[in-house]
C-alpha cells in the first residue's frame, strides 16, 4: 500500500512588513529631534490622520540640514531593499520617489487608522520613541491591520487570522509596509515627545515605457 502524499500547502495572500535597523551615523537621531522640535517652534502643524501633536509639511526632504539628506538615503536604500526582497529586481521596471514628513506626538496624541494612497511603499522611522506608560502596553503603539475582509469571522481559538500586528517603537527602528496597508497609532501617553519620519514611496514605470526623461529626483533600483 503506497503512502498518502504529503499534504502542499501555499502560503498566499502574504503582506510584506519589515522591521529594519539601519546603520546611521553616532548622533544622527538627536541631530533630527533638534530639527524637528525648532522646525515645530516655527511652523504651524498641517492635519492629515494625526489627532493633536504636531505634522510638518510633505517636504522633509527639501529641508537644508544634511542630517535629513543622510535620513533620505537610508529610507531609499531600505525600499529598494523591499524591493529586491518582493518584487525583483528583474520584474521591477520603474523608479521610485520619495515624500516625507515629520510627526511629533506628547501625551493623548495619535493617529486615526489610515491608508496612504497613490504610493506603493510607504514606512515610518523613530527618532525618538519617548517613554513607556506604565499604565497602558498600548501606548504609542503602531498597529497594522490585516487586509483581509472577513477573516475577523473566524471563531476558532488560535486561528492565526485577523489578528492585528502591533509594533512598539523604539529609537533607530524603521518599518516598512504596503502604503494599501490600514494602519492607526494607539494615543501615546508618554511625557517626552514622540519624534518619528513617515515616508511614502510612489512608483512610475521606467521612461522607456512612457517615452519621457528618467525624473531627476527618482531612484532607480539597482540589480
Amino acid at each position: 500500500m503506497s503512502e498518502e502524499p504529503a499534504l502542499r500547502v501555499t502560503r498566499a495572500f502574504s503582506t510584506p512588513i519589515a522591521l529594519h535597523r539601519p546603520m546611521r551615523p553616532a548622533g544622527l537621531d538627536c541631530t533630527l529631534a533638534r530639527i524637528i522640535l525648532a522646525a515645530e517652534a516655527r511652523s504651524p502643524s498641517t492635519r492629515r490622520s494625526n489627532i493633536g501633536g504636531w505634522r510638518s509639511q510633505n517636504d522633509l526632504l527639501d529641508w537644508p540640514e544634511p542630517e535629513v539628506a543622510t535620513f533620505a538615503n537610508l529610507v531609499r536604500a531600505a525600499i529598494e531593499g523591499m524591493i529586491r526582497a518582493t518584487i525583483g529586481t528583474e520584474r521591477f521596471n520603474g523608479y521610485f520617489r520619495l515624500n516625507a514628513w515629520a510627526n511629533l506626538l506628547r501625551a493623548g496624541n495619535y493617529n486615526t487608522l489610515h491608508a496612504h494612497p497613490e504610493s506603493v511603499w510607504s514606512g515610518v522611522y523613530y527618532v525618538d520613541a519617548g517613554e513607556a506608560a506604565t499604565d497602558d502596553d498600548l501606548s504609542g503603539v503602531l498597529e497594522l491591520l490585516d487586509p483581509r475582509p472577513g477573516v475577523e469571522m473566524v471563531p476558532a481559538p488560535g486561528w492565526p487570522f485577523g489578528r492585528p500586528l502591533r509594533i512598539v517603537p523604539e529609537a533607530g527602528l524603521m518599518v516598512l509596509f504596503p502604503s494599501w496597508l490600514y494602519h492607526q497609532v494607539h494615543p501615546y501617553r508618554g511625557t517626552r515627545p514622540r519624534i518619528s519620519l513617515a515616508f511614502n514611496a510612489p512608483v512610475q514605470q521606467s521612461s522607456a515605457s512612457l517615452g519621457s526623461t528618467r525624473p531627476p529626483t527618482a531612484s532607480r533600483v539597482a540589480t
